[in-house]
């Protein structure tokens, strides 16, 4: 059984389609990566299966139950959302901001235990942030905010992890640490859906790729099937290179080297 499931998924604002009867699984353990040119309907697919956004039809299922019928206090807890925009709206200290990862599990008024705050520094120290936690938020880099939001989304300790393009503003080294945690997520039992960008991320490290173009699903399928000379001509205009070329676009060449 699926972990999340949308069914039939379409979108119009304005009278213009974003998504058009796309269907999504999630399956326990896996990484699925979302990929596609700008403006395939990507992000918006994310926000539908969180909840953020409300669809023109289909149904969004987790643990086959409609979303809308879980209390949003529990949804919380099962699934964290890593949005696009790394962004506060207030001058807020960095470890106070991961903190904020436990308040699905708090009831009102309820303190941080010992518990939530070991959480909350494993949390810091796998997103190599732990050195940042006096700094107020809007003080921090792109890449650095991006690592205090993921912070703040493993300190929920989730099921599932939702993430916008989490590696867009980060350097190579920790592109490949934060893919490495996604990875990690999955191996321990959760489950990851990520927007990507860079074919050869989503080519190394996902399990497998739903292509979208245009609010449709052209793809779906293992990383190899769906990078297709056919795909990538289709969608993106660009081909695969031969062997006689300097690599694959399937070869990631690079790796983290710990200091």
């Amino acid at each position: 059984m699926s972990l999340l499931q949308g069914n039939g998924i379409s979108l119009a604002l304005d009278g213009r389609a974003i998504l058009d009867q796309v269907d999504i699984t999630l399956q326990p353990g896996e990484m699925l990566g979302l990929i596609g040119p700008n403006g395939a309907g990507k992000s918006t697919l994310l926000k539908i299966l969180i909840g953020l956004l409300s669809a023109s039809a289909g149904e969004v299922r987790l643990d086959n139950q409609p979303l809308n019928s879980i209390p949003p206090n529990q949804r919380g807890r099962q699934i964290a959302y890593l949005a696009q925009e790394a962004a506060a709206h207030w001058p807020i200290q960095v470890e106070r901001l991961v903190q904020l990862g436990r308040t699905p599990h708090l009831s009102s008024w309820q303190r941080l235990s010992g518990t939530d705050q070991q959480i909350v520094e494993q949390a810091m120290i796998n997103t190599d942030v732990n050195s940042l936690r006096d700094r107020v938020f809007t003080t921090l880099s792109g890449g650095e905010r991006m690592r205090v939001l993921l912070a703040r989304a493993l300190a929920v300790e989730p099921t599932i992890l939702l993430a916008d393009e989490p590696v867009a503003a980060l350097d190579p080294a920790h592109q490949l640490e934060v893919m490495a945690l996604f990875a990690n997520h999955c191996q321990a039992g959760g489950s990851t859906i990520v927007v990507l960008h860079d074919l050869s991320l989503a080519a190394h490290f996902c399990d497998r790729l739903i292509l979208l173009n245009k609010g449709q699903k052209v793809a779906d399928d293992t990383p190899e099937a769906v990078l297709s000379e056919e795909n990538l001509r289709q969608v993106y205009n660009i081909a695969l290179r031969t062997p006689e070329d300097s690599g694959s676009p399937l070869h990631l060449p690079w790796i983290r080297v710990d200091q």
